[in-house]
C-alpha cells in the first residue's frame, strides 16, 4: 500500500509509525527535505486511512521543525481519535529539543509536555483508561539521561512534571487495563563507562 504521495527527488522518509484507530488507521513519519541532512529541516507527516483505503492527503503537522533521527509516538484516545507526539527542534529556555504533542481531533492542537529546560527526546504516549494521557520522554537535564513524565487530561497538565530516577538509557511505555500505567527502564553500562577488566 502507497503511504507517500509522489513528491520531488530527494526527501529523506524516516522513522515510520503506525496505529489502528477507531476510524481506520494511521501512519506517522519523519520527511526531511532535499539538501545537507545536518541543515535541512525535518517536518512530521501523517496520511490517515479509512479501513484499508486512502481517505485523506498527506498532512504535515503543523510547521515547526522535528528532531530528524527520532521516531514519532502514537496513541489511541478515549474519543476514538489519536494522538502525535513528536520531539521538536526548537529550543525553550536554553533546551536543545522539547517533546510536543498535536493531538489530532479534526485539526492539529499542539501543546508542549516537557517543562524543564533540557535535551529531551524518544517520545512515548499512551491512553488510560479515564481518558487522561501520559506522555514520556528521555531527557537529558543536567548530567545522567533520565524518564520524565507528564500526566494530561481534557484541560491540561495534572500535577507536575515528573522525573524516574537517573541514569535510563532506553524505556516503554504501556497503559494498563486497571487504568494505571508502567514504564519500563533499563541502564547500559556500555554508554557512559568503558568495559571494566
Amino acid at each position: 500500500m502507497l503511504i507517500n504521495l509522489p513528491t520531488p527527488p530527494g526527501p529523506r522518509r524516516r522513522l515510520p509509525a503506525i496505529l489502528e484507530y477507531a476510524n481506520g488507521f494511521v501512519v506517522a513519519w519523519t520527511d526531511q527535505a532535499a539538501g545537507n541532512p545536518s541543515s535541512a529541516p525535518t517536518q512530521l507527516k501523517i496520511r490517515v486511512f479509512d479501513a484499508d483505503t486512502l481517505s485523506g492527503p498527506e498532512i504535515q503537522v503543523l510547521s515547526s521543525p522535528i528532531e530528524p533521527l527520532t521516531r514519532p509516538a502514537l496513541a489511541r484516545l478515549s474519543d476514538g481519535n489519536f494522538i502525535v507526539v513528536r520531539a521538536d527542534k526548537r529550543a525553550m529556555s536554553g533546551s536543545a529539543r522539547n517533546v510536543s504533542a498535536p493531538m489530532e481531533r479534526g485539526s492539529a492542537r499542539e501543546f508542549r509536555a516537557n517543562t524543564t529546560a533540557g535535551l529531551h527526546h524518544i517520545p512515548m504516549v499512551v491512553c488510560l483508561a479515564n481518558g487522561d494521557i501520559v506522555i514520556a520522554w528521555r531527557a537529558r537535564i543536567a548530567a545522567p539521561l533520565q524518564i520524565r513524565f507528564q500526566i494530561f487530561n481534557a484541560l491540561g497538565p495534572v500535577g507536575v512534571e515528573r522525573a524516574m530516577p537517573p541514569i535510563a538509557t532506553a524505556a516503554a511505555m504501556t497503559a494498563l487495563t486497571s487504568g494505571q500505567f508502567v514504564i519500563a527502564h533499563l541502564y547500559d553500562f556500555a554508554k557512559t563507562r568503558p568495559p571494566t577488566t
